[in-house]
This record gives C-alpha cells, structure tokens and sequence, in this order.
C-alpha cells in the first residue's frame, strides 16, 4: 500500500492560497533611507523585499533587506 505524500494535496493549491498580502511597492525613485523606513515599518516582522516599480507601475526588481542592510 502507498503512503500519502504530505505535500500531495499542496501542489494543485493556487498561490493566491498562500501568498501574503497586502502588496508594498516603492517607486524607482524613492531613497535609500525611505525604503528603509518603509521595510521596517510594515508588520512585526518587517518587509524583506520590496517590488520596485517604475512610473507606468510596472516591474523593475527586487529591493532586499539585505541590498539595504549593505547599503546603511
């Protein structure tokens, strides 16, 4: 008899299922320090990556946590 894969049920899940939300973004043009206050703003644990987006709202990267904590 075949054991069950505890994760089997997991991969049909949509990611809207286990996605956190509600979304941050900052613009291309906020600073260093902006960003900072805004990735340690957010929730008990702070904002790890912040989508940066450019003027017409769409995706340029990733800021991370550790991209600032280099830069401060």
């Amino acid at each position: 008899r075949r054991r069950a894969d505890p994760g089997e049920g997991r991969v049909s899940m949509r990611v809207a299922e286990v996605m956190t939300g509600p979304l941050v973004t900052i613009q291309q043009d906020t600073t260093v320090a902006a960003a900072w206050a805004i990735s340690e703003s957010e929730g008990s644990g702070g904002i790890r990556h912040l989508p940066v987006l450019d003027g017409h709202r769409r995706l340029l990267g990733m800021l991370t946590d550790h991209d600032l904590r280099r830069l401060l």
